[in-house]
């Protein structure tokens, strides 16, 4: 994973292309950094089976002592952003301590337009995965996710990565650039993974989890 554009001065992350988890005592420094925080995971469209690297992360974190929640939806497959909006609001709440919020698809797209309309304060940060450009995408799901339009243009009021694949079919990269510059996020390029989501199998994903335990360092 390269950095090509940041707002932010950021770390630069391991360059770790595997599927299979660290050792217990590399994942144990590693987390060390994020134990002061809860983790918010944002699944998108369809939600994150057990499959998907934000489930495997799920069971990880907490293995490792980590308090995570989760945002669940009544309908994974017909998004409604009010409806969304109400249950991301909801687990976020149930949160004590800074969060950290693990976002996805078009859970990026709700986390950054949920934190802008009600000014969350409690946000630590906020890793954004392969953001749904819910204004330009004109794939088969197009309007399944109209109405989380339009995103926000304004900068985010805590620390955020945005990571985005090179061949990603719901983010341009030029979209990709243009969003970290308005939102003040640090751009990371992560290669050729398509969505970044269960289809590319990244299993733990470790460049994934280096970039987040990288972001807790700037939440702390």
């Amino acid at each position: 994973m390269s950095i090509i554009g940041c707002q932010q001065r950021t770390e630069p992350l391991h360059s770790l292309r595997t599927t299979e988890p660290h050792d217990a005592f590399q994942l144990s420094h590693w987390f060390r950094c994020i134990e002061p925080f809860d983790i918010l995971i944002v699944p998108g469209l369809r939600g994150s089976s057990d499959a998907h690297w934000q489930s495997r992360w799920d069971r990880l974190l907490r293995s490792y002592g980590i308090s995570v929640m989760r945002v669940r939806q009544p309908n994974w497959a017909h998004p409604d952003y009010n409806v969304w909006k109400e249950n991301f609001i909801k687990a976020y709440d149930r949160c004590r301590r800074p969060v950290l919020i693990v976002a996805h698809s078009l859970g990026a797209a709700l986390t950054v337009r949920v934190a802008t309309e009600c000014n969350l304060t409690n946000i630590g940060g906020a890793l954004l995965v392969a953001v749904a450009d819910v204004e330009q995408h004109e794939g088969r799901d197009a309007d399944l996710v109209r109405t989380f339009a339009p995103l926000p243009s304004s900068v985010m009021n805590f620390p955020s990565f945005l990571l985005f694949s090179r061949n990603d079919p719901w983010l341009k990269v030029r979209r990709a650039r243009q969003l970290a510059r308005a939102w003040n996020a640090s751009l990371f390029d992560c290669g050729r993974l398509g969505h970044i989501g269960e289809d590319t199998q990244l299993g733990e994903w470790a460049e994934g989890l280096s970039a987040l335990t990288t972001l807790a360092t700037y939440a702390a």
